[in-house]
């Protein structure tokens, strides 16, 4: 039962860091686009600090992908320790 609960725990925990990252990815691409629009409008200084604030989100999405792979992979390391071996295993 301790270990179902594990899976349910991490299963959700990636999950959550996949919608963030989704989310931080979503918001990079809105400030990307704001920031063509003024710098179309003649406003290079706030286009450019936009541009460089979109950057740290697309960093951040990045780095919540690579902690949901980390979850799923151990996820799937705590899996493999539960299943049977020898000739139980056919």
């Amino acid at each position: 039962m301790a270990t179902r609960r594990l899976r349910v725990a991490l299963w959700q925990l990636r999950r959550s860091l996949r919608r963030q990252a989704v989310a931080q990815e979503r918001t990079a691409g809105h400030l990307i686009g704001l920031a063509a629009i003024l710098r179309a409008m003649g406003r290079p200084e706030p286009a450019r600090r936009l541009a460089g604030i979109a950057l740290r989100f697309r960093v951040k999405a990045v780095c919540l992908t690579a902690q949901a792979e980390a979850v799923n992979w151990r996820a799937g390391a705590c899996q493999s320790f539960r299943q049977p071996t020898g000739s139980a295993n056919r």
